[in-house]
């Protein structure tokens, strides 16, 4: 009897803790995987032109040009121009752009011409991978003087060209531009009104987006 009941107690006790025993030994459950983060270089939504782009760019141009008259002596004119720009991307592909243009043309004479020219507008760009082309117009003021002359106005500026990626964010252009001038002059005290318009072909510069 005493060996039936002990039989009986070791078969309990084998019961009672093998349910704790297996819950111990279970395998522990795999951790769950981590969720990669997202890239910080991704670049920017919309590329190139996309919305929120910003753009710096603009061209420096020398020019020396003689005249020799068939009597007289040659007369030389030497023209340095600085023209950078800024630009800012409100949508795809069009920006508001604004310039500044600082001229001057040393003819030999004691006053150099200074011709500065200050312009707000806007550009649409067409992106076709490394070569671009875009197109735009601005509106501006404009200030010249050499001595007793001045001259002052407001213009359109319309202009378009091609942009050659070097780089993923940076490239040259070359374009033209047409530019239409109302305003006055004034030379010694006698003033007049007129209009002025210049075509310029085959500039060239840079462009920065960031």
């Amino acid at each position: 009897m005493k060996k039936v009941f002990g039989f009986f107690a070791v078969l309990a006790m084998v019961f009672v803790t093998s349910p704790v025993f297996a819950q111990d030994t279970a395998a522990p459950a795999a951790a769950p995987a981590a969720t990669p983060a997202a890239s910080s270089t991704a670049p920017a939504v919309g590329g190139l032109f996309g919305k929120g782009r910003m753009m710096v760019g603009g061209n420096i141009s020398y020019n020396s040009t003689t005249i020799s008259p068939d009597e007289g002596d040659d007369q030389d004119t030497t023209t340095l121009k600085f023209a950078p720009f800024f630009g800012y991307f409100i949508m795809p592909n069009i920006a508001i752009i604004g310039s500044l243009s600082y001229q001057t043309d040393d003819d030999g004479g004691d006053d150099d011409m200074v011709t500065i020219s200050l312009n707000v507008g806007a550009r649409y760009y067409h992106a076709m991978g490394k070569f671009n082309v875009y197109g735009g117009a601005m509106l501006g003021y404009m200030s010249m003087e050499q001595g007793d002359y001045s001259l002052s106005g407001f213009g359109l500026n319309v202009h378009g060209g091609a942009l050659y990626m070097l780089g993923p964010n940076w490239g040259v252009d070359a374009g033209l531009q047409i530019q239409y001038y109302m305003g006055s002059a004034d030379m010694g005290g006698a003033s007049m009104d007129l209009t002025m318009t210049s075509f310029a072909l085959g500039y060239f510069g840079i462009q920065a987006f960031f």
